[in-house]
């Protein structure tokens, strides 16, 4: 899994991404959480605050820290002021966005105006793939080809099968999946 809390982004030196969203759009957030564990996208987002964390320091932290914000955009998201702040906050930072529509809806001027230069993508068929490979320029990864996951699981499986795990060309497979 590459989801962090903050206790695990402490030895973290992968690039992540940060996930502004709102609660309300929970299932969502979890179905991109699947496509960024499938994928290997290191990710950050406000699970790992806790009762007694100061909320704003926490999550200004990990977003100064992250390659780029993705920006789960609603009618909800629209409306949380935390989205907002965070929203605000990254493009202060000159921190890459990428705004993903999860609905076709009249977007408030005051989202607006921060969004309207940024290309935005429609959660619709393909959104995955252009997400992905969007994200890919900002945090370097050389995974946006599914093809060359799939190769490299099987070669994996292919040598757990052939007790062959402490090959040379394994470890470095492995290593590649994790990155």
């Amino acid at each position: 899994m590459s989801e962090y809390s903050p206790n695990d982004m402490t030895n973290n030196t992968r690039p992540y991404v940060f996930v502004s969203y709102s609660h309300k759009d929970e299932r969502e957030m979890k179905q991109l959480k699947l496509l960024f564990d499938t994928d290997g996208i290191c990710y950050w987002y406000d699970k790992g605050l806790h009762s007694g964390d100061d909320w704003n320091s926490v999550i200004a932290k990990y977003l100064e820290g992250a390659a780029a914000c993705v920006v789960l955009l609603s009618p909800n998201s629209a409306e949380s002021e935390y989205v907002k702040n965070e929203l605000s906050f990254a493009i202060s930072r000159n921190i890459p966005l990428h705004i993903l529509m999860l609905e076709d809806f009249e977007i408030p001027p005051d989202i607006d105006i921060m969004t309207c230069r940024i290309q935005r993508i429609k959660k619709e068929a393909g959104y995955e793939r252009r997400l992905i490979d969007a994200l890919s320029e900002d945090i370097g990864t050389v995974k946006s080809d599914p093809s060359f996951l799939q190769k490299i699981r099987k070669f994996i499986i292919r040598a757990k099968d052939n007790k062959d795990e402490d090959n040379f060309v394994v470890k470095i497979f492995k290593w590649l999946l994790k990155m």
